[in-house]
This record gives structure tokens, sequence and C-alpha cells, in this order.
């Protein structure tokens, strides 16, 4: 399995979830837990100065490779997931080849994915990286 694979499997089995009522930057402890991962996966990569603040939000530095002057560039990303599901328990799946076709995510109760973003269902998805979100949204609930 490709590395980056292995590290959005492990990254998704993180329990992110936000909590509405804790009234706290991060609002749960599995954010933290996930902040201190990347941060780590950040030193290991080479980069400098990286740092969680208090609010969970994680910074490094990248030294510039140019012998030029560059501008610089930012990411920002979430690392928590919404409440409106739970993120308890996740168990990612990786399908290869995948056609675009329901996918059950677990027998009780009933849940599988819909035909993805109003694709045809024989309508074959690629292999990139869309090949390994399409397990997200939009799903159905069966009887």
């Amino acid at each position: 399995m490709l590395p980056v694979v292995e590290r959005f499997i492990r990254y998704a089995k993180i329990h992110t979830e936000s909590d509405r009522e804790t009234g706290l930057v991060p609002s749960t402890p599995g954010q933290l837990q996930f902040a201190y991962l990347l941060c780590e996966e950040m030193q290991k990569i080479g980069m400098q100065d990286v740092a969680v603040d208090d609010y969970g939000y994680v910074m490094g530095f990248v030294p510039s490779n140019a012998d030029r002057e560059c501008p610089s560039i930012g990411f920002i990303a979430h690392m928590d997931t919404s409440p409106d599901m739970t993120g308890k328990h996740v168990k990612p799946q990786i399908i290869e080849n995948y056609k675009g076709n329901d996918v059950l995510l677990n027998k009780f109760p009933r849940l599988e994915t819909s035909s993805l973003n109003g694709r045809e269902k024989s309508s074959p998805v690629g292999r990139g990286a869309e090949s390994y979100f399409a397990l997200t949204f939009p799903y159905k609930q069966r009887s």
C-alpha cells in the first residue's frame, strides 16, 4: 500500500469529531491528538519551528531551496470533523478500481453511499485521489 494511503487511513481513524457543547478550542481531545501527530510527522520530514499552540493550531516552516527571493505560501486545513455524523470507530475502506456503484458502509443499520455527485453508476471513477475519497457523502440508510 502507498504511504499516502496508509497515512490517510491512520488519520481517518482518529476521532476528531467536534463537540459544540464544550466551549473549548479544540473542542475534543482527539483533535489535539491529531495535531500532535501532524506536528511529529512535520518534524520527521524536515520542517522547522514546528509547534502546536494552545488552540490546537499546527504550524511549521519549510525553508526555501531557491537561490532567489520567492514569495511565501501558507496552507490551512481543518483537523476536526462535523458533529453531524459520528467520527467514532471509523473503518476506512480502499476500493480499487471503484466504478461509482453504491458501497455498503455497515450492515446494521444498513448504510450505503449513494451514486456519487449525480454520476451514473456505470461511470467509472478515476484512479487518482478521487477514488480514495469516494466513500464520503452523500449517504443513505437502507432498511
